[in-house]
This record gives C-alpha cells, sequence and structure tokens, in this order.
C-alpha cells in the first residue's frame, strides 16, 4: 500500500552465610511460584541429520553440559538437530546454545501430528537464543538449520514447558519430512489470529499459518492484521495469499513473522511521529515490489534479525509519493540477510529520512549491486513519481558504511 499510509575470618564467615541465605531465598522462591522451570530435553533422545565425528554426537546438544557440543559434518542448507520425547511434552519455549556463531538462517521447529511446523523463524543463533511461543503438545522439536557459514554447531539444545498447549503431536515420524507451509484450517488457527483481525495487547498465534487473498499490486487490499497503538504479533506464518500483509497504526513489535510469499507490501507503518514498528526476528520471500512500506510521518521502521528469501524489489520504502507526504521518516536496520533485491532501501532526502544500517549480508554482494541505500526526491499527493537520485554512503541521509555490508 502506497498513498495514504502514512570487600578476618569472621568477616568473610558472615558473608559467606549471607550469600547461602540469598540463594535459599532465590530457590525458595522459584520453587514456590514454579518459575524454576525443567529443562525437557535432558533424558530425550538427540538425533541429527549429520555429524563431525564420535566427538560431535547430538547427545552432547542435550546433557546439561555446555562444554560439550553437536557438530553437523558439512554446512548445507536443510542441516536439522533434533529432541524427541518417549510421550507427548506441552512446550512453551526453547533455548539454543551455539557454538562459534556460525549458523546465519534457521527454523525452530515441532512435530505436529506427521508434520513439521514452524514456531520461528531466525538469522544467527549466537551464545543463547531463546524463543517463547504459544503452549504446544509435540513429541519432538527441532532446529532446522537454513543457511550457515560453517558446520553448525549446538552446545545446549534447552526445552522448556508450561501453560495449556495449542495443538497436539500423536506420533513421532522421520526427521527427513519437510516443514509444512500450508495453510492452517480455521479451527487450529487461534482466534485472536483469525485473519482480518485487529490485535491489541500480545498475541502469539503459535506458529499458525494463515492468510486471505491475493490480488497482486492492488492498492485496495485490505490487511490480514491490524495491529493497534502498543500490540505485539508473534510466532505467525501468513501464506501466499497475503493480500496487504500487517498494518501498524502506532508502536507496534512483528515477533517471528514469516511471510511465505508476499503479495502487494509485508507490512505497512501508518502510526506517525515518534511511534516505532519493530520488526524482529522473520522472513519475507518473494516480494515484487517491496518487503515495509513506510507512509507514517515522522515514526520509525525497525528491522533486526529479519531475512529475505528469493527475490524481492527493495526491503524498505519510504512513501513517495503519499497524499500530504513528507518527512522525516526513519529506518534502522542490523543483522539482516538478504538473498536478492533490487535497490534495497529507499528514502527521500528531500523530506529529511534517514536510513541507518549495520551487520547487512547480501548474497554475492559487490559495490554497486545492488545497491543499498537509494535517496529519492520524494512527491506529495501523487504529483509525478518521485525521482531517484542516487545510492550515498556515509551521509545524513544514508547511514552506513561499505564496511558494514559483507557477502554471503
Amino acid at each position: 500500500m502506497r498513498g495514504h499510509k502514512m570487600i578476618c575470618s569472621s568477616k568473610r564467615l558472615h558473608s559467606a552465610r549471607l550469600i547461602r541465605l540469598a540463594i535459599g531465598a532465590v530457590v525458595a522462591a522459584a520453587l514456590s511460584t514454579g518459575a524454576w522451570a525443567q529443562n525437557l530435553a535432558i533424558g530425550a533422545t538427540a538425533t541429527a541429520s549429520t555429524q563431525s565425528g564420535s566427538s560431535y554426537t547430538p547427545a552432547k546438544a542435550n546433557d546439561g553440559d555446555v562444554n560439550t557440543r553437536w557438530q553437523a559434518s558439512n554446512s548445507s542448507s536443510g542441516t536439522w538437530l533434533q529432541i524427541t520425547f518417549a510421550s507427548a511434552k506441552t512446550v512453551s519455549s526453547v533455548t539454543l546454545r551455539e557454538y562459534a556463531s556460525r549458523i546465519t538462517g534457521h527454523q525452530l521447529q515441532y512435530l505436529n501430528g506427521s508434520t513439521w511446523t514452524t514456531l520461528a523463524t531466525g538469522t544467527s543463533v549466537g551464545a543463547a537464543k531463546t524463543y517463547s511461543f504459544g503452549a504446544v503438545s509435540t513429541t519432538a522439536v527441532r532446529l532446522y538449520v537454513t543457511s550457515a557459514s560453517s558446520q553448525p554447531s549446538i552446545t545446549e539444545f534447552e526445552v522448556y514447558g508450561g501453560g495449556s498447549s495449542s495443538s497436539s503431536s500423536s506420533s513421532s515420524t522421520s526427521s527427513s519430512t519437510s516443514s509444512s507451509s500450508s495453510s492452517s484450517s480455521s479451527s487450529s488457527v487461534p482466534s485472536a489470529c483469525a485473519p482480518g483481525s485487529t490485535i491489541t495487547g500480545t498475541v502469539d498465534c503459535g506458529g499458525a499459518t494463515v492468510g486471505t487473498a491475493c490480488n497482486g499490486q492492488s492498492e485496495s487490499q485490505q490487511p490480514v492484521f491490524t495491529l493497534a497503538d502498543g500490540a505485539t504479533i508473534r510466532n505467525v506464518r501468513i501464506n501466499a495469499n497475503a493480500a496487504d500483509g500487517i498494518h501498524c497504526l502506532g508502536n507496534c513489535t512483528l515477533q517471528n513473522v514469516v511471510w511465505e510469499d508476499v503479495c502487494e507490501d509485508a507490512a505497512t507503518m501508518l502510526g506517525g511521529a515518534g511511534k516505532t514498528m519493530t520488526v524482529a526476528g522473520g522472513s519475507a520471500a518473494n516480494a515484487g515490489d517491496k518487503v515495509f512500506q513506510h507512509n507514517g510521518i515522522g515514526s520509525t521502521i525497525a528491522i533486526s534479525d529479519f531475512q529475505t528469501l528469493g527475490t524481492i524489489g527493495k526491503l524498505y520504502r519510504s512513501c513517495g509519493d503519499c497524499n500530504g507526504n513528507g518527512g522525516p521518516r526513519y529506518v534502522t536496520v542490523n543483522n539482516v540477510r538478504i538473498e536478492k533485491s533490487g535497490d534495497l532501501i529507499g528514502v527521500n532526502k528531500n523530506y529529511g529520512d534517514k536510513a541507518t544500517v549495520r551487520n547487512l549480508q547480501v548474497k554475492g554482494y559487490v559495490s554497486g549491486g545492488p545497491k543499498i541505500c537509494m535517496t529519492f526526491q520524494g512527491v506529495t499527493d501523487h504529483n509525478g513519481e518521485s525521482t531517484k537520485l542516487g545510492e550515498e554512503w556515509n551521509t545524513a541521509t544514508c547511514d552506513i558504511s561499505r564496511t558494514d555490508v559483507t557477502a554471503y
């Protein structure tokens, strides 16, 4: 959508006693409140697509020892590490601990019946990455690696439960089963995540896949979700019937949202001055035009730990010809991975827009291909097309150095 989106021994003994008392109080409090969570992965069975010799077996990833680790034999896409339970468990969060930060793209999946369903999508894992989601009942969870700089290696794969389950899994199947990307039936989608909903507060869709329809680049299409000021939506997949994606009316957060195939735009920021649309984790594939559209004057879109797949026209565009157009608009991009794109970011220099980019990876990137921060002369009220001015580096409009962009 374009136009209208806008420290003597006694002292030591005393100190030691105080420390013991403090620790005891913490433990008691944790136990009394149920906050001392049990790692369900301990005692479960760990398997993997490959392993790098007998020193790096999958069992090293759920032994409770961060000094041991599983390591794959290669860095191929599709590498996986799986935790399988003897019986169904209710799972609501996972913590992954990685050795050497080699993973650059991944999915967290759970076995839903006989199908692998994605709970979350991310780029790097690092020392510790925790995903929290709506509780699910399952017999297995896995880390599915989509890209890596070298052999993926996990020191601990921790799984925690709690809450009421929102879906069930009856049996384990072959780990080579691919991730499901089909649309969930309406009965399996939490009611707050029904297509067309206006989201208020925080809603966790638990990995549900939804969609409505897609009419190409038609700007009359309605959003799949509208996020009210202060709203957060988590762990949802939007299928190819993505219409006009997500509309953000104020401060909002999109966490681990996956667009399987962008229709018009993945998300549009409509909130005004001082408001921020935060995109944390997730991915978008095949955007014919742009992924994120920015209309709200004086607002910010903050994109981090995100990746695009397939070909996209742009990652971001500040509205070039909105009704009552102006600025400034701000965008921050950090730890984002792009497979293939045209000019990546488009900002209006004459309206004072600013793009800040750090830790960007572009497949096969060479200087000038693609252009990273492209400036435009914006217009208002659809009075002609906004004019492309050129790519900029280290300017007030484009806060980005060449060292901020690397190829993979």
